[in-house]
């Protein structure tokens, strides 16, 4: 893969906590993905090696904004703004928060 000349994406999609997807994606549409009931983080990792990539070589990490699981878009967002803020690659106005569609039902 000619890395020099694209733009390259991580999509995570945790809409369903038990079913994750992580696509590694160009200009040109996927390259690579990967879904199950998976470690994100490490599957991310796999991905970026298999393919002869280097976390440097991604230019923004993005999460499915929903609607979907509660807990699963909130593991989503979360992993991709940690990692764009810690790399360098959003700031913290830049961050992007998934769409609930509703407020969680969170009981007593």
């Amino acid at each position: 893969m000619e890395k020099e000349s694209q733009k390259l994406t991580l999509i995570i999609n945790a809409s369903d906590r038990y079913s994750k997807k992580i696509t590694l994606w160009s200009e040109t549409g996927s390259i690579d993905e990967i879904e199950g009931d998976i470690d994100i983080v490490f599957e991310m990792h796999n991905i970026l090696i298999r393919n002869g990539l280097d976390i440097s070589d991604i230019i923004e990490i993005k999460s499915f904004p929903g609607p979907g699981s509660f807990t699963g878009l909130k593991i989503g967002a979360v992993i991709a703004n940690v990692l764009n803020w810690a790399l360098n690659k959003k700031n913290l106005e830049q961050l992007e928060y998934p769409a609930y569609g509703s407020e969680p039902n969170i009981q007593k």
